[in-house]
């Protein structure tokens, strides 16, 4: 009887508190683990939404004479669509504009949505995923500034896939905030930092952009980096710092404020073949 009783002992206070804090430890270690491998799956799901608006783009291009959608349809204040709508039917899936990593439930794409204000703030329903409209007021008229963005400009005012003279390097749709377009205004609103105290932080954005006014965040919301498809139809991931490389040519081509510190502006937003 006695022997019954010493087998059938558990464990003692001790040994289950070396326990717990051995389980505690590993999930210490473990749960960043999974956090940023679900992190990584998040951003492969995002760059795969941008590969096939990407090919969305391509297929637009060929059934319109290689032209580009506009940014938005319509007047400023009355849009009756946007190049998100323009392309949606191509990808007959409106989830595909939401980035899995932007938990901004008022992002959420909403399909043609009819008449909105664009100058509205807090609009929302455009998505997760903003066009170049950068130098926008160089934009001239289709096939006009080497400045422009490719669907940039006027209202229906877009370039050619012909007119972008590296459409690998020029910057078409990415990860954005709260808009449907990446805007600044000429260089004396060109980004050249990355604004780690903005909301959200870690964004690149003209002056005008502010916490209400989000047009032109470009967001690095894949743990420090940010997705994005260009002209050609290839998708990437880059760092915010790699966007700010500016362009090797000093030529009057590059625009009328053009000076040897400015050089062309920043290489990926703008259509020329600026000089890697």
């Amino acid at each position: 009887m006695n022997s019954l009783k010493q087998n059938s002992a558990g464990f003692t206070l001790i040994e289950l508190l070396v326990v717990i804090a051995i389980i505690a430890i590993l999930a210490a270690i473990l749960f960043p683990v999974f956090a940023q491998a679900r992190e990584k799956a998040r951003a492969i799901s995002c760059l795969s939404n941008l590969k096939q608006i990407g090919l969305a783009f391509t297929q637009y291009n060929q059934d319109n004479d290689e032209y580009f959608p506009g940014l938005y349809q319509g007047n400023w204040n009355s849009s009756i669509g946007r190049w998100m709508d323009s392309i949606q039917p191509y990808v007959k899936n409106t989830q595909i504009f939401n980035c899995p990593s932007d938990s901004n439930t008022a992002n959420k794409y909403i399909a043609n949505r009819g008449t909105i204000d664009l100058g509205a703030t807090a609009i929302g329903g455009f998505g997760s995923y903003a066009a170049s409209n950068a130098y926008w007021g160089n934009g001239g008229n289709a096939g006009g500034s080497q400045w422009a963005g490719p669907m940039s400009g006027a209202q229906n005012v877009t370039d050619s896939l012909p007119s972008i003279e590296s459409p690998s390097t020029t910057y078409l749709v990415g990860d954005g905030n709260g808009s449907f377009q990446l805007s600044w205004v000429f260089n004396a609103q060109q980004p050249t930092a990355i604004d780690a105290a903005s909301n959200p932080p870690n964004t690149l954005h003209g002056t005008d952009a502010t916490s209400t006014n989000l047009e032109g965040m470009s967001v690095a919301r894949h743990q420090g980096r940010t997705n994005i498809v260009f002209c050609d139809g290839h998708a990437k991931s880059m760092t915010l710092g790699a966007l700010l490389k500016t362009s090797d040519q000093t030529t009057s081509t590059c625009g009328t404020w053009e000076t040897p510190t400015n050089h062309c502006g920043l290489v990926y937003f703008t259509r020329a073949d600026d000089g890697q």
